[in-house]
This record gives structure tokens, C-alpha cells and sequence, in this order.
């Protein structure tokens, strides 16, 4: 059960703080499911260190007034390999929960400020690490930490 007293002043900060701090999305795509899906209307905070699981929000490369949301799978100085949907990190394969689909294969090294990103749905999520390489880190516009709508998924975002 969501406690209505923080979810309330979330609702009410995520409304009212600066724009700097604060910002809002509306999830367009299906690249995030089953984590997020279109229609999904998302809180997230101004943020240049993600780690590992955080939901990220960065410009699109392709129309940088197009935000991507994507999770981060690892940090800079690891290796990631995927292959056939499994995502390897430094040798390690990844248990994700979320994730499903096969996606492209790789190996792939990132660099010391970057991150690696995929989107949970591997097989139709475009404009992650698979096919644009590691991401900068500070590309990241912000981290997603809280859904406000629909009623029926709001709370927290799962990490």
C-alpha cells in the first residue's frame, strides 16, 4: 500500500519545485514495458549519477527534443556483452527481472563517464547502448523515481 502522506507531497513537489530539480515525462513509447508503459506519466530528478537498475532519461540522438528513458546495466570501466538477450557484465551474467526480448548482439567497453543503457523490451527498444554504443553520463538529462499516473500504477518506479 502506497503511503498517501508521501505520495502526496511527491505529487505536490513534482508539481511545485523549480524546474531544475524536478522534471515530468509522458512515456510515449513501449521500449520500457513492462516497467513503463505509454501512457505512463513520470517524476524524475535532476541527476548526473545514476548507478546500475536507475530508469534514465536522456535526449534521443536522432531529435534531441525526443527524451529516451532507458535502464542503466552498467558503469563506465565495465565490459558488457549481449547476446541473444542475455547481457553479460564483466563477465557476469545479469539477472534482470524486468527485461525480456532478444535484442542486437555485442561486446562492448565503457568508457570511464559513460554508462551502458538498454531498454527492458530488448526487442523493439531502439536508441539504447545496442545500437548507439555507451551513453555518456552526462548526456543523462534526469533519473525517473516516481509514476503519478495512471492510478492504477502510481508509486515508486522499480529499480
Amino acid at each position: 500500500m502506497v503511503n498517501l502522506r508521501a505520495a502526496t507531497a511527491i505529487l505536490i513537489l513534482g508539481f511545485t519545485t523549480i524546474p531544475t530539480y524536478i522534471r515530468r515525462f509522458e512515456v510515449a513509447e513501449r521500449s520500457m514495458s513492462p516497467s513503463l508503459a505509454p501512457g505512463d506519466y513520470l517524476i524524475s530528478v535532476i541527476s548526473k549519477q545514476p548507478r546500475v537498475g536507475h530508469i534514465v532519461i536522456y535526449p534521443s540522438p536522432d531529435d534531441p527534443s525526443f527524451f529516451l528513458v532507458k535502464r542503466v546495466i552498467a558503469l563506465g570501466g565495465s565490459r558488457v556483452t549481449l547476446d541473444r538477450g542475455i547481457v553479460t557484465v564483466d563477465g557476469t551474467i545479469r539477472r534482470e527481472a524486468w527485461s525480456h526480448g532478444h535484442g542486437g548482439g555485442g561486446e562492448w567497453e565503457v568508457g570511464r563517464d559513460e554508462l551502458f543503457v538498454l531498454g527492458d523490451d530488448r526487442s523493439i527498444s531502439r536508441g539504447d547502448s545496442a545500437t548507439i554504443g555507451p551513453l555518456a553520463v552526462k548526456a543523462i538529462d534526469s533519473i525517473v523515481r516516481f509514476r503519478y499516473w495512471p492510478p492504477t500504477r502510481f508509486g515508486p518506479v522499480r529499480t
